[in-house]
């Protein structure tokens, strides 16, 4: 007979859920913040803030903990890192035009765009369920599309083009060394803020909204910085005490607050083909992880990557 479990195993089995669950929900915060300081300043200062910040945050808890800095790198690092940063640039964009829901629906695309670049470049089999889940998440983002108006359908495509630069940015993870994740994440941070500040420079005819208008604009911009960085902390002690799928797809979660910041922070509705359309890109995407998971993934090579 096996004995019960005691709270304490109860609560240690539970607590990378708990971890994921707070950082979906700090993610979706991140979103919202971004959503409405686009409306405020171009999309690309976010962006650059977004990373540099972070990347001055991580590089001082880096410091305190002894950890290693990177600076040159191997070749698949710098592939990370700049596939990353483009899928940074479609992310970011997509936010700032689009409802935070739909944003993150589309983000979390990405498991389907890895599994199609490694069928593809490394003729890896696709099951008939993964297939059936490419089909569901194309039609879920076709349903999606016809709900939107025709002014959003510029953030709809970077955003698919930032989850299908992002999941090759996830699978050169696996070809990393036996680096630090922390070292890996600011390196990333540093390159993706360089990116930025060349999508700034470019960027001439929005250099009115370069400069925050007010000191509180300015101020939040340590905001997505504060609550990506706090998130990322949470999703790798989670990750790292919980290899598994469910606790990778808990992280789906973080449409759901999304969603919810849509409804109390701009009062929109929700129509019932918009509703299907997410569902379905999330039923397809949590199939496609599923099964990459069952196949001998990580998970953190489909968990979220921000």
């Amino acid at each position: 007979m096996t004995p019960p479990s005691s709270p304490t195993s109860r609560s240690a089995a539970l607590a990378p859920y708990a971890e994921m669950l707070a950082a979906s929900a700090c993610f979706a915060c991140m979103g919202a913040a971004i959503h409405w300081l686009g409306g405020h300043l171009h999309w690309s200062v976010v962006s650059f803030f977004r990373m540099f910040l972070s990347a001055l945050l991580l590089i001082a808890v880096a410091k305190a903990r002894g950890i290693p800095l990177l600076v040159r790198g191997e070749p698949a690092m710098w592939v990370r890192a700049l596939a990353g940063s483009l899928g940074m640039i479609g992310n970011f964009y997509a936010l700032t035009v689009m409802p935070v829901s739909d944003a993150t629906a589309i983000y979390h695309t990405m498991p389907v765009w890895v599994a199609l670049i490694r069928w593809v470049v490394y003729k890896e089999s696709l099951s008939i369920v993964q297939w059936t889940c490419v089909a569901g998440a194309v039609v879920g983002v076709f349903i999606t599309e016809e709900a939107m108006p025709e002014s959003l359908n510029w953030g709809l495509a970077a955003g698919l083009g930032g989850a299908f630069f992002y999941a090759i940015a996830s699978i050169g993870m696996s070809f990393l060394g036996g680096h630090h994740p922390q070292s890996v994440t600011i390196h990333f941070s540093l390159v993706a803020s360089g990116v930025a500040l060349v999508c700034m420079t470019l960027s001439l005819p929005a250099r009115a909204e370069m400069v925050p208008a007010s000191a509180t604009i300015g101020a939040a911009l340590l905001i997505p910085a504060v609550l990506g960085s706090f998130a990322q902390v949470l999703m790798a002690g989670a990750l790292g005490r919980g290899h598994n799928v469910t606790v990778a797809l808990v992280g789906l979660s973080q449409v759901v607050f999304a969603g919810l910041f849509d409804i109390l922070l701009w009062d929109r509705a929700f129509t019932p083909a918009k509703i299907a359309g997410i569902a379905v890109i999330l039923v397809s995407v949590g199939g496609m992880a599923a099964g990459r998971i069952g196949r001998g993934a990580s998970a953190k090579t489909v968990a979220q990557f921000k």
